[in-house]
């Protein structure tokens, strides 16, 4: 593949136009195997599994809590070797409560922020 890429590459320095395949192959040779940009797809798979394991611990740990809303932004990507996950109540009144989750990694950098928005449930007994 890297042969293919770099007589692609001589091509188009050359001034050759290169079909729809051959275009497609170079930049996403270029992109994700040279830039290392499929790293980033990895991390955020690992990214996206903490705060769903995160969600789903927060639920058990609530337990009396139904969900009104989340949301989950996305801020950067992962670079040190842990997540750390810190949640966070804001705000809890008599029948909702709100939390916020803040997920960063060991180098401090600031990898996600969760809002959960939740109505209490109160048993009937």
């Amino acid at each position: 593949m890297a042969a293919q890429y770099e007589l692609l590459k001589e091509l188009l320095n050359g001034g050759t136009k290169l079909s729809f395949g051959q275009e497609f192959f170079f930049k996403f040779y270029q992109a994700f195997i040279l830039k290392d940009r499929w790293l980033q797809y990895v991390s955020g798979v690992g990214t996206t599994l903490l705060v769903t394991a995160l969600a789903l611990a927060l639920g058990i740990v609530l337990g009396s809590v139904v969900s009104l809303s989340s949301t989950i932004s996305y801020l950067g990507a992962v670079k040190g070797k842990k997540l750390i996950a810190e949640a966070e109540c804001v705000k809890e009144g008599r029948s909702t409560i709100y939390y916020r989750v803040n997920v960063t990694d060991d180098l401090g950098n600031r990898i996600a922020e969760v809002g959960i928005n939740g109505f209490h449930v109160h048993s009937q007994a």
